[in-house]
């Protein structure tokens, strides 16, 4: 049996075809492209003119550019629960970049105000993918959300979510860890050790309906009754036909249904398995260790070991055997004589790889003070599966050690008949200084000629640099954007103004990785605060687009723009005149005092002007076996700061509030509207949640009125 083909009706596929058609895999004469990034960013992580109040990080991109999907502890992105006396503490969110709109992934996690104590269960994974059109997502929770997956145990499971249904419908998520010919979940050995999802972003194809997982646990996967398969194996969900398939199969078994590969487990010097799917959903790239069970190999070759080598298959012929990406040894060269071959570290020509060993093997010597280098990262698989972003840190054939690069980025041509020698090529590497920074976190576009990296360098081996890089100050962690058909690299993250990107943060390590759209023309990242926007002073990492200047393209960004010669770089001499910002930060949540009933909520503002705090609490009582609501105002307050800082709104309890309080059902569930005008600009506001009991106030209740409310409880229970 033999997986079927792609439907070219499939949207992915459409969407895709004319993006890819060339880039993919052909080796083009590229014309380098021009300095093509507008300056600045768009903020995604803040709604209308409002910043988020906490952390936003590990954002994905449709390939169409539009949306954008990420994880935050943000409550202005995440919003309230239905129960008033519990808090969001992190979630899933999907943000339209045209419309504004902000949509919940899945339930986000959720925890009691007063003590933090859990609540429920939930999602505040990082996504694993997005749909081209955005419809779908993918991610990793440990909740049990489709209707079908009613499993007693908790495991970690895959599942996709229909952005076009309601966030509360089971019928809004589909299982993708699921058991081979139907919608039941797997199960587990180890309940805590269950299924996640591949490379993120890399993990769904581009129409949605293709999925990659590996099993992390040993589990009844694809169909077995007992928890008997091996851990660690690789998976391909087809949401449509309903198939889980096996794809670290062993190579001695050519079935439809093949046999699981035994994987060593990970530990010092070796990586767990991971995998990536192109958007077509035609082809799989996988980490494997001890990769001689799973690949051809050549007669005195020997094993490859535990480190893990890179292999790749063509779904539509998933019982042929395995490639490998790069690698000492290459059964697959055309020139290749299986009996001529030995090994060796410094032969070269047929039958041998790029690499002295397996990529996976991290080569670096005991003494090296390269920073932040290291062994294998998958970083992404072209829409069509011809091209592989890997990086290694492994000894290339023939080793120079004068050329020796550590965590150097290679590129990966996988068409058929290609020697593994001369398909896998440098990328980008760094300079081999003390004090130099390694580029990092790679991402390729699904055009397979894009590519972005973070770094705290301005120079990278192999690449041409378009337009001017930072000189002044290299601790910021920039985003970079690579032509890798033109050789050239570009800077991507400046201020609005042309300047370079400052910031406060100096960590030594990157926020997250940096993801394009499809065609490279727009890039989805994190950042700490800084000048990438006018008004960045919440003190949390934002999630921010920057896209290039359009020339008509459909999607969110546009073509990267080619002018016959190299511009300039633009020198500005006008001094940049500060823009009054509409930013303001709550931070924190509502502190309530049980003594009082004083509300309390820290608020950063980024310049003076008039700041306004109203509260309106909501007792809702049943009366004849129905509900009926009344809202008070509980109190207002309004401060005037004359500059930029910390202030403490502080809303005391109104005579309203303390009478409705003393009625049933004695509680308030109350809105805090906040409200700030800055000089020289639109007001913006926000609104936070917290709930008022009688027991807070009574303190602050005079005493002769606490007798008087005592005395006539006590008469009208006389009569």
């Amino acid at each position: 049996m033999t997986a079927s083909v792609p439907s070219p009706r499939r949207s992915g596929v459409a969407l895709f075809s004319a993006v890819l058609a060339a880039g993919a895999v052909a080796t083009v004469a590229a014309t380098p492209a021009s300095a093509a990034w507008k300056p600045g960013a768009t903020p995604a992580s803040a709604t209308g003119f409002l910043l988020g109040d906490d952390r936003s990080a590990s954002a994905l991109l449709s390939g169409d550019g539009r949306y954008v999907v990420f994880e935050t502890q943000a409550s202005v992105l995440l919003g309230d629960p239905p129960d008033e006396d519990e808090r969001y503490v992190g979630g899933i969110v999907r943000k339209d970049l045209v419309t504004g709109e902000i949509l919940l992934v899945a339930p986000p996690q959720r925890v009691r105000r007063e003590d933090g104590t859990p609540r429920g269960t939930g999602t505040r994974s990082a996504p694993s993918g997005i749909s081209h059109d955005g419809r779908y997502v993918l991610f990793g929770t440990t909740a049990r959300l489709a209707g079908a997956d009613d499993r007693g145990s908790a495991s970690p499971d895959v599942y996709l979510r229909d952005m076009t249904s309601p966030v509360s419908a089971a019928a809004s998520y589909e299982l993708v860890s699921a058991q081979d010919g139907g919608i039941v979940g797997a199960d587990y050995a180890d309940p805590a050790v269950g299924s996640e999802p591949g490379v993120a972003g890399y993990a769904l194809s581009a129409d949605g309906r293709r999925a990659v997982f590996v099993s992390r646990g040993v589990s009844t996967l694809p169909a077995a009754v007992a928890a008997t398969t091996p851990a660690q194996q690789v998976w391909v969900r087809d949401l449509d036909a309903r198939t889980t398939r096996l794809i670290s199969r062993a190579k001695t078994d050519s079935s439809a249904a093949g046999t699981p590969a035994p994987q060593p487990a990970p530990g010092p010097g070796v990586q767990a398995p991971d995998v990536a799917i192109s958007a077509d959903g035609g082809k799989v790239v996988w980490m494997a260790g001890n990769a001689e069970l799973q690949t051809p190999t050549l007669p005195r070759e020997g094993a490859i070991g535990s480190p893990p080598a890179l292999l790749w298959r063509d779904l539509d012929r998933i019982t042929a055997p395995s490639r490998r990406v790069a690698g000492a040894a290459d059964p697959d060269d055309p020139g290749c004589d299986p009996q001529s071959y030995s090994p060796s570290d410094t032969a070269t020509g047929p039958c041998y790889g790029p690499f002295v060993t397996s990529e996976g093997f991290d080569q670096r010597s005991a003494g090296d003070t390269t920073s932040n280098s290291s062994a294998l990262r998958l970083q992404g698989i072209s829409g069509t599966g011809g091209r592989v972003l890997f990086s290694s840190s492994a000894y290339r054939r023939p080793y120079d050690v004068p050329a020796f690069r550590p965590s150097t980025a290679y590129l990966a041509d996988m068409r058929a008949g290609l020697p593994r020698r001369t398909a896998v090529t440098v990328a980008w590497s760094n300079p081999v200084t003390n004090g130099r920074q390694a580029a990092q976190n790679g991402r390729l576009a699904a055009d397979g000629r894009h590519a972005t990296f973070v770094s705290r360098d301005n120079r990278f081996d192999g690449l041409q640099a378009v337009g001017s890089f930072p000189t002044a100050s290299l601790l910021p962690f920039n985003v970079f954007s690579v032509d890798l058909d033109a050789r050239t690299v570009e800077l991507v993250t400046r201020a609005p103004n042309g300047s370079d990107y400052a910031t406060e943060s100096q960590t030594t390590t990157p926020p997250s990785a940096a993801f394009p759209s499809a065609d490279g023309s727009a890039v989805a990242f994190p950042a700490p605060d800084g000048n990438l926007f006018v008004g960045d002073a919440n003190g949390v990492e934002d999630v921010l687009v920057a896209r290039t200047v359009s020339q008509g393209g459909a999607g969110g960004g546009g073509e990267h723009a080619v002018p016959p010669v190299l511009p300039a770089p633009p020198v500005d001499t006008t001094a940049p005149r500060a823009l009054p910002s509409r930013y303001f930060v709550t931070l924190g949540r509502v502190v309530v005092s049980k003594r009082t009933g004083t509300a309390t909520l820290a608020v950063r503002l980024p310049t003076g002007g008039r700041l306004t705090a109203t509260a309106r609490g909501t007792a809702t009582r049943k009366v004849r076996g129905r509900k009926r609501s009344t809202t008070v105002t509980v109190g207002t307050t309004t401060q005037r700061p004359k500059r930029a800082g910390t202030v403490q709104v502080k809303v005391k309890v109104g005579a309203k509030a303390r009478a409705a309080l003393r009625r049933s059902p004695h509680r308030l569930a109350v809105k805090l509207a906040v409200t700030f005008r800055p000089q020289g600009a639109a007001p913006t506001s926000a609104t936070r949640s917290y709930a008022l009991r009688r027991a807070y106030v009574t303190a602050a209740t005079p005493k002769k009125q606490r007798k008087t409310t005592k005395a006539s409880a006590a008469t009208r229970r006389t009569r």
